[in-house]
C-alpha cells in the first residue's frame, strides 16, 4: 500500500482500529497478487508477461481497432426496402423485407409454358412424357381391352397415330392419345369390384319385377271373375270381365316388355361391350315401371280406335290379342312410342307462339345408348 493511500485512510473518518486492520489485509494482499502483466502458466511455474490491453477509451467505450466492422443503414423510400451498406465492403445490398416469395411467379410460368411448344412442336421434355405415357397406355390396352377385340384395335389405333404425329401435330396427337384413355378408363371402370356389384342388383330387382308381372297375367286369366267383381262391383257380364282382364294384362305385358328392354341393355354392356356406367343405374329402375305405364296407355290407345270404328273384339278373336302385343312392344322399345306420343300431342296442340315462356322439358334422349 503507498503512503498516500495510507494517509487517505488514517485521514478518513473512521476508527484507529479499524484503519490499521484495513491497512494490515491491503499489505497481505498486495504480497500475495502477481505483477501487473503476468498470467501464470501452470501450477507451480513462474508468473509469464503478456502484453496489457489497451486501454479503453471514454465512456467505456473499446477501441476501434478492436471491435468488427459494423454496416451502416441507409434509409430507403417505403415499398422497396431498406438499403444495407456495409463498412467492411462497401457494398450494398436490398434487404428481403418486402421482396416476393420465393417460387417461379407468373413470367416462369409463362417461359415454361412456351419451352413445352416452341413453334407448333413439342419440347423435348414434353414429347418424353407423352412417349412415356403412350407406352403406359398400350399396357393398359392389353389388360383391360383383351376380351375386346374391336375396342383393344381402336385403342391401339389411336395410339399408333399419336406416336406418329407428335412432331407434325402435337395437338392432334394429344387428342389421340386422351381418347384411348377414356376407351381404356370406361373399361376399367366397368370391371371394378363396384360396379360389379350394382349391375348385380339392378339384375335382382329386375327380377323381383318379372316375378311380379308374371303373378299379376296368371292372376288375370284364372281370376277374371274376382278382377271384375273387386274392380266393377258387381258382375257386369262376359264382356266387362274381358275388357278389364284385358286392360290388366296390358299393364302387366307393358312392364314385361321394359323389363326385356332393361335386361338386354344390361347384358350388353356388361358383358358384351364392358362399358356398364353407373350412373345409368335410374334408368334401369324406371324401365319396368315406364314399361308397364305405357302398356296400359297402348290398350287405351286401342281401345278408343275399336269405339271409334264400331268393333267389338269377341274373345276368341285375333284381334283381342293385338293390344297385348303392341303393350309388349311399347315397354321394349319405349324410345319410340315417346316420339309418337309427342307427335300426336303437337298435331291435337298447336306450338306456343314466339316469345310465349314455356317449361323446360329435356330432350328425347337415346334409350339405345342408356348404359
Amino acid at each position: 500500500m503507498s503512503n498516500e493511500e495510507k494517509e487517505k485512510l488514517h485521514g478518513a473518518d473512521i476508527p484507529p482500529e479499524l484503519a490499521n486492520m484495513l491497512e494490515s489485509e491491503a499489505i497481505a494482499m498486495a504480497d500475495t497478487e502477481p505483477a501487473a502483466g503476468t498470467l501464470p502458466t501452470s501450477a507451480g511455474e513462474e508468473y509469464e508477461s503478456v502484453p496489457p490491453p489497451k486501454a479503453p477509451l471514454s465512456g467505456g467505450v473499446p477501441p476501434a481497432d478492436v471491435l468488427p466492422p459494423r454496416p451502416s443503414y441507409t434509409p430507403q423510400p417505403s415499398g422497396t426496402g431498406a438499403a444495407v451498406t456495409s463498412a467492411a465492403t462497401g457494398s450494398t445490398a436490398e434487404s428481403t423485407a418486402e421482396l416476393p416469395p420465393p417460387g417461379p411467379g407468373p413470367s416462369d410460368i409463362k417461359e415454361a409454358e412456351k419451352e413445352k411448344t416452341s413453334g407448333g412442336r413439342l419440347s423435348e421434355e414434353r414429347k418424353k412424357e407423352l412417349q412415356t405415357r403412350i407406352d403406359r397406355l398400350y399396357n393398359d390396352a392389353v389388360r383391360f381391352l383383351g376380351s375386346r377385340k374391336d375396342l383393344a384395335e381402336s385403342a391401339m389405333e389411336q395410339l399408333k397415330e399419336a406416336r406418329a404425329s407428335l412432331d407434325t401435330s402435337p395437338a392432334e396427337a394429344e387428342y389421340k392419345i386422351f381418347w384411348a384413355a377414356a376407351l381404356i378408363k370406361r373399361a376399367q371402370s366397368s370391371r371394378s369390384f363396384s360396379s360389379r356389384l350394382v349391375s348385380f342388383l339392378v339384375f335382382l330387382y329386375q327380377l323381383a319385377w318379372l316375378a311380379l308381372f308374371g303373378f299379376g297375367f296368371v292372376e288375370t286369366l284364372y281370376f277374371q271373375d274376382f278382377i271384375s267383381k273387386h274392380l266393377v262391383g258387381t258382375t257386369t257380364g262376359a264382356l266387362s270381365v274381358m275388357v278389364y282382364a284385358d286392360f290388366w294384362a296390358s299393364i302387366m305385358w307393358g312392364g314385361i316388355g321394359g323389363l326385356i328392354g332393361a335386361m338386354y341393355h344390361l347384358w350388353w354392356h356388361v358383358s358384351k361391350l364392358e362399358d356398364f356406367d353407373k350412373s345409368y343405374t335410374m334408368w334401369y329402375i324406371v324401365q319396368p315401371v315406364m314399361g308397364a305405364i305405357l302398356g296400359g296407355l297402348m290398350y287405351l290407345v286401342m281401345a278408343a280406335g275399336f269405339l271409334a270404328m264400331n268393333i267389338v273384339p269377341q274373345e276368341k278373336d285375333v284381334i283381342h290379342a293385338l293390344p297385348l302385343v303392341l303393350a309388349a312392344i311399347a315397354g321394349f322399345r319405349q324410345l319410340y312410342v315417346y316420339e309418337l306420343l309427342d307427335r300426336l300431342v303437337k298435331s291435337f296442340m298447336p306450338s306456343p307462339e314466339e316469345g310465349t315462356p314455356t317449361p323446360s322439358t329435356p330432350p328425347l334422349g337415346e334409350s339405345e345408348g342408356m348404359k
